[in-house]
């Protein structure tokens, strides 16, 4: 079942409204008392204590770049199990020369599948290591290394391992934002009663309601798309509106591929002007776009279906916080 966040605003404005509404209970709390015998220390307690389990989780980001310097390392090692094969293949070619059959036991016929793909790179290294290892006497007439044999099996393994701690990252991603919606939902639900409460309690002074007020997001005009399709392996514009480092979007994946939402400054050739924001399904994030793009710019949002075979929903609504 899906966690839907019940407010709209960024994680950040959240935590300042929430810090400002807890701040001004404990000042005035006899008159919240008076009113509702609930709200007393034991509910500041509550609040407390709800704000800082809350504002403790990691962010989106910080398990965001978790998934990012994963990648990094999967991509650097897999130019080493490359490498690896060029000097394996070197020398499997002087010891056998003259057999192309022999060749391609090691696999030499198959190693365009592996080359971009790190599960079966891992499958090739295993698979070379254990012919290599049946053939290592001709391999080292031929002045192979017992070092070089023996380096496809350690890259195996090492890739392996990388893969799979790449795999639970992503997995940790999904479980950690649940937990973050869960945790922030529960900490609004609490200011959102002391602001509706303060209602009553300053009924007759405005400017007292007004230190309660929840901030309203306003929703710009076309800025608001929901249930949008995009295709397979396609890239094409999140929302019509023109991004600006204030702009603050609240996206919410809603289909079974994982998306890439990043600001473009060229309509022509939209590439990210810096970092992208990877939502996997039934996921969201709220986007502050000034995380997204260098300061002073414009610029446009896009949305990148990373699936080869299935398409993608996403809402994505363009808010104005009101002051």
């Amino acid at each position: 079942m899906e966690i839907i966040r019940l407010y709209k605003l960024s994680d950040a404005e959240m935590f300042s409204y929430a810090d400002k509404v807890i701040a001004n209970l404990q000042t005035d709390i006899a008159l919240f008392n008076a009113f509702d015998s609930t709200i007393n220390a034991s509910f500041i307690t509550n609040a407390q204590n709800l704000f800082t389990t809350a504002q403790n989780l990691p962010s989106d980001n910080v398990i965001l770049d978790q998934q990012v310097a994963s990648t990094e390392q999967v991509r650097s090692l897999m130019q080493e199990c490359r490498d690896q094969y060029d000097d394996m293949k070197f020398f499997i070619k002087k010891a056998f020369k003259t057999s192309v059959g022999r060749q391609n036991e090691f696999g030499l016929n198959d190693y365009d599948k592996a080359a971009l793909n790190p599960s079966e790179m891992v499958r090739f290294l295993g698979d070379m290591y254990n012919v290599a290892d049946r053939y290592r006497s001709d391999l080292n007439t031929a002045g192979c290394s017992n070092t070089m044999i023996d380096r496809n099996s350690l890259l195996e393994k090492s890739l392996n391992d990388l893969i799979r701690e790449q795999s639970q990252i992503i997995d940790s991603r999904s479980t950690s934002a649940e937990n973050r919606i869960i945790a922030n939902n529960a900490l609004w639900e609490v200011v959102t009663l002391i602001s509706e409460a303060a209602k009553r309690v300053f009924r007759r002074s405005p400017a007292n309601i007004n230190r309660y007020l929840r901030p309203q997001p306003r929703r710009a005009g076309a800025g608001g798309n929901t249930d949008i399709t995009v295709a397979a392996d396609t890239t094409q514009k999140a929302i019509n509106e023109v991004i600006t480092t204030d702009s603050v979007v609240d996206i919410n994946n809603t289909g079974n591929t994982t998306l890439e939402f990043y600001v473009a400054d060229n309509i022509i050739n939209p590439t990210p002007t810096t970092s992208i924001l990877t939502l996997l399904p039934g996921t969201s994030a709220t986007l502050l776009a000034s995380d997204y793009m260098p300061n002073n710019t414009i610029g446009s949002l896009w949305v990148r279906n990373t699936a080869t075979n299935t398409a993608g929903k996403f809402d994505a609504i363009l808010m104005m916080i009101d002051n």
